[in-house]
Protein backbone atom coordinates (compact mmCIF):
# COMPACT_ATOMS: atom_id res chain seq x y z
CA UNK A 1 0.00 0.00 0.00
CA UNK A 2 1.39 3.38 -1.27
CA UNK A 3 -0.39 6.77 0.18
CA UNK A 4 0.19 9.93 -1.67
CA UNK A 5 -0.47 13.33 -2.34
CA UNK A 6 -1.67 15.15 -5.76
CA UNK A 7 -2.16 18.17 -6.14
CA UNK A 8 -5.78 19.33 -6.24
CA UNK A 9 -7.67 20.62 -9.49
CA UNK A 10 -11.07 22.13 -10.39
CA UNK A 11 -12.04 18.92 -12.26
CA UNK A 12 -11.98 16.99 -8.30
CA UNK A 13 -15.13 18.95 -7.31
CA UNK A 14 -17.42 15.93 -7.86
CA UNK A 15 -15.01 13.46 -5.63
CA UNK A 16 -14.65 16.18 -2.82
CA UNK A 17 -18.54 17.26 -2.80
CA UNK A 18 -18.99 13.62 -2.91
CA UNK A 19 -16.40 12.92 -0.05
CA UNK A 20 -18.26 15.68 2.56
CA UNK A 21 -21.26 13.88 1.42
CA UNK A 22 -20.47 10.62 2.61
CA UNK A 23 -18.72 11.70 5.91
CA UNK A 24 -20.50 14.88 7.21
CA UNK A 25 -24.32 15.22 5.94
CA UNK A 26 -25.77 13.10 8.89
CA UNK A 27 -23.53 15.66 11.15
CA UNK A 28 -24.78 18.39 8.41
CA UNK A 29 -28.65 17.38 9.05
CA UNK A 30 -28.20 17.69 12.52
CA UNK A 31 -26.94 20.92 13.19
CA UNK A 32 -29.03 22.88 10.34
CA UNK A 33 -30.42 20.76 7.46
CA UNK A 34 -28.87 19.07 4.29
CA UNK A 35 -29.43 21.71 1.29
CA UNK A 36 -27.75 19.59 -1.08
CA UNK A 37 -27.64 23.15 -3.35
CA UNK A 38 -26.31 24.85 -0.93
CA UNK A 39 -23.42 22.23 0.20
CA UNK A 40 -22.31 22.24 -3.49
CA UNK A 41 -22.50 26.41 -3.33
CA UNK A 42 -20.06 26.07 -0.61
CA UNK A 43 -17.83 23.47 -1.32
CA UNK A 44 -17.33 25.34 -5.02
CA UNK A 45 -16.13 28.43 -2.92
CA UNK A 46 -13.86 26.12 -0.59
CA UNK A 47 -12.48 24.72 -3.81
CA UNK A 48 -11.87 28.18 -5.38
CA UNK A 49 -10.70 29.94 -2.40
CA UNK A 50 -7.83 26.79 -1.16
CA UNK A 51 -7.35 25.19 -4.53
CA UNK A 52 -3.78 25.93 -4.36
CA UNK A 53 -3.52 24.44 -0.46
CA UNK A 54 -5.65 21.20 -1.48
CA UNK A 55 -3.60 18.24 -1.91
CA UNK A 56 -5.94 14.55 -2.95
CA UNK A 57 -5.22 12.04 -0.44
CA UNK A 58 -4.45 8.85 -2.75
CA UNK A 59 -3.84 5.02 -1.98
CA UNK A 60 -2.41 3.06 -4.50
CA UNK A 61 -2.98 5.58 -6.63
CA UNK A 62 -7.30 5.64 -6.09
CA UNK A 63 -8.38 9.11 -4.48
CA UNK A 64 -9.41 8.14 -0.76
CA UNK A 65 -9.51 11.88 0.59
CA UNK A 66 -8.63 15.37 0.57
CA UNK A 67 -6.55 17.81 2.62
CA UNK A 68 -6.28 21.33 3.28
CA UNK A 69 -3.08 23.19 4.45
CA UNK A 70 -2.79 27.41 4.75
CA UNK A 71 -2.31 29.70 7.07
CA UNK A 72 -4.22 32.88 7.72
CA UNK A 73 -3.39 36.15 9.56
CA UNK A 74 -0.69 35.00 11.09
Amino acid sequence: MKYTFRKCEESDFNFIYELKEKCFKWYIEIIYGWDINFQKEITKRELDKHINDMRIITLDNKDIGVTTFYKEND
